[in-house]
């Protein structure tokens, strides 16, 4: 079995992908959070567009970020879904510098 890289040690110069699924990252998309809107409810809102990112509460009083998805006539779509939701993502990562831990960063298992 090859190691991954999070499980030897890597130096100066090493060079990995990595892939991370939406599971493990933003999650998947969740059509839940996905809501339509009237047009009135937003009619303060000066120059309303599509990519627009909106601020709301929720009843338990937790800040939502929601993204303008589509305007309608009458209403727009609202997406509650982080931006990179459903996404899978790539790195590609370079080890430019390595040091050894200190001991103060191994006792608290950095």
């Amino acid at each position: 079995m090859a190691s991954s890289p999070a499980s030897r040690r890597s130096s100066n110069g090493d060079k990995f992908d990595a892939t991370i699924d939406p599971e493990h990252a933003y999650g998947v998309k969740d059509d839940t959070l996905v809501q339509e809107v009237p047009l009135s409810a937003l009619s303060a809102i000066a120059d309303l567009a599509v990519g627009m990112q909106l601020q709301s509460q929720t009843p338990e009083g937790q800040v939502q970020v929601l993204t303008v998805i589509a305007i309608g006539a009458e209403t727009a779509n609202l997406d509650a879904n982080h931006p990179l939701a459903g996404q899978r993502l790539h790195f590609e990562v370079s080890i430019e510098s390595a040091r050894d831990a200190t001991e103060d960063e191994i006792s608290h298992v950095h």
